[in-house]
């Protein structure tokens, strides 16, 4: 079993070594910042990555197709609209049931317009369907 003397000790070499570790990496990130060659090819690798995204970008917009960031966000603002719909489906319910509690067993014609509505329709007009046409389109 190792005592509380070795721990410390044990911690005490973690801790020089983590140090030496950081100030090794600190000198060699000065010295490649230092390196003109180095940050000037840095430099065109990301303004050539940033023309690639544009264009590709722009190729996935004509052909129709949504780049995969629109897509990840089209997915989170779902999710989200989703979520807050439960939430109002929810109270919506707990409310519709200490309503229908209040003005069970009386039905109007109030009621029948709000079901109408819910179906999309209108309890006073009917949907209609536009007219047959009378001559078939001319072909070019």
């Amino acid at each position: 079993m190792e005592t509380e003397e070795s721990k410390g000790s044990d911690a005490g070499v973690v801790g020089r070594l983590a140090g030496r570790g950081e100030e090794a990496m600190s000198r060699l990130l000065d010295e490649l910042g230092r390196n003109r060659t180095l940050t000037e090819g840095l430099t065109r690798a990301l303004a050539a990555k940033g023309m690639l995204d544009s264009a590709s970008r722009t190729a996935l917009t004509q052909v129709g197709l949504a780049p995969a960031e629109d897509v990840r966000e089209l997915r989170r603002r779902v999710m989200e609209l989703e979520k807050r719909l439960g939430e109002l489906e929810g109270g919506s319910k707990r409310q519709r049931g200490s309503t229908a509690k209040a003005s069970s067993g009386a039905k109007s014609s109030s009621g029948a317009k709000t079901s109408a509505r819910a179906k999309g329709t209108s309890a006073s007009k009917s949907v209609r369907s536009p007219a047959p046409r009378s001559h078939p389109p001319a072909s070019g």
